[in-house]
């Protein structure tokens, strides 16, 4: 049996991570990497004839196992880090911000009630699980996807596994620093 190494998370000088286990999902990406080989599978073999065209979509299927695999193992690894300066969104192989502490206007618990609505000021950042805590921003800032996708919103939805930390750790940055969360 293999051993599960857990990766210290890399962290920036006197900042504080924040994990979001919960929203790693090992059967759902096992599930669409088995769908995206035996896709392979099919395709390479209906294609057959044309192998000009069915290798390179096997090669590029390849790739997208790989994607998924890798970006299963970076959520274990990466961490959204809070510190006196900056919040350092990292989710996995997915997005990335650098958002200075002083764009922020507030954060907030989510439940499945509250939940909002999808827009072009909002981005999701929660993988398949909802998020449990939306932060706002006092304008709106880039974030960067996959595959090269930049992308800019007012507020993003984060799931944690401790989003009540993270809301007392980011009111006392900003009280500390002078500023105030609304």
């Amino acid at each position: 049996m293999r051993s599960q190494r857990r990766h210290e998370p890399r962290l920036e000088s006197q900042a504080q991570a924040f994990t979001y286990n919960c929203a790693r999902s090992g059967s759902i990406t096992a599930g669409i990497i088995v769908a995206i080989l035996f896709e392979t599978v099919a395709l390479h073999a209906l294609l057959w004839n044309y192998w000009w065209i069915a290798w390179p979509l096997t090669l590029l299927n390849i790739q997208l196992v790989y994607w998924f695999y890798s970006d299963y193992r970076a959520m274990a690894e990466k961490t959204i880090q809070l510190s006196g300066d900056a919040l350092r969104i990292d989710f996995g192989n997915q997005w990335a911000a650098q958002i200075p502490i002083a764009e922020i206007e507030s954060a907030h618990a989510l439940t499945w009630k509250n939940q909002p609505e999808p827009s072009k000021e909002y981005l999701k950042v929660s993988g398949y699980s909802d998020p449990n805590l939306l932060v706002r921003f006092r304008k709106p800032m880039q974030f960067k996807g996959p595959f090269g996708i930049k992308r800019t919103a007012r507020s993003v939805g984060l799931v944690l596994d401790e989003p009540e930390l993270f809301e007392k750790s980011l009111t006392s940055q900003t009280q500390n620093s002078g500023r105030l969360l609304l």
